[in-house]
């Protein structure tokens, strides 16, 4: 089980201000914490460094906020990311939700809800079969579930868009997703998770 001390989270916020105040907040929390003023500068160093989380302050990226968060999901798919930002518009938070963040908070944050937030992401490895696992897989869309039972009986990512009449691109981020939601690091472990379980359609 991975403990809180050892939990690298990184921070993407053009304030030098905002990076100190947070990283010594979650230092006294007993997180591993690195701090970036841009998201290029975080992917240009993130080879360097363990990364369980990031969090983006979406107001330093300006009006490219979402596509920038894209590219660090990109990048970085099995990482957990979760936004920030002084904006409560709904439409922002769904774009974020839906390019695969795990949540958004509204600045300022308070103290108590971001430890919450982080609590949400911080959890052991499930086992496979286990209770966790089913309420998840049984949380799936269709797709989803189409995707990953092809997946368990050996199809190509290649092999699956075409089944479904997709482009290749699609299932890949299906798959990303599939493996942030029982969070696997590495498609071996999805499956090792998953075990036999074929969901139904």
């Amino acid at each position: 089980m991975r403990t809180c001390n050892r939990f690298s989270i990184h921070i993407v916020d053009a304030s030098i201000s905002n990076r100190a105040a947070l990283a010594r907040q979650l230092q006294s929390a007993g997180y591993s914490v690195r701090c970036h003023a841009t998201s290029s500068e975080f992917l240009a160093n993130r080879r360097q460094y363990h990364v369980d989380c990031v969090l983006i302050d979406l107001d330093s990226c300006n009006a490219d906020n979402v596509d920038s968060l894209q590219t660090v999901l990109h990048f970085t798919p099995l990482v957990r990311t979760i936004c920030m930002s002084v904006s409560s518009d709904i439409a922002l938070a769904v774009d974020a939700m839906k390019a695969g963040a795990v949540d958004f908070l509204v600045k300022p944050v308070l103290a108590a809800k971001m430890l919450k937030a982080l609590q949400a992401v911080v959890r052991p490895p499930v086992a496979p079969n286990s209770p966790a696992v089913r309420e998840i897989l049984g949380s799936l869309n269709e797709r989803e579930k189409f995707v990953l039972r092809e997946l368990q009986a050996g199809r190509r990512n290649k092999q699956i868009a075409y089944e479904i009449g997709v482009c290749e691109r699609t299932i890949k981020h299906c798959r990303a997703g599939l493996m942030r939601k029982i969070g696997a690091r590495s498609f071996a472990e999805l499956l090792l998770r998953t075990g036999e379980f074929a969901p139904a359609c």
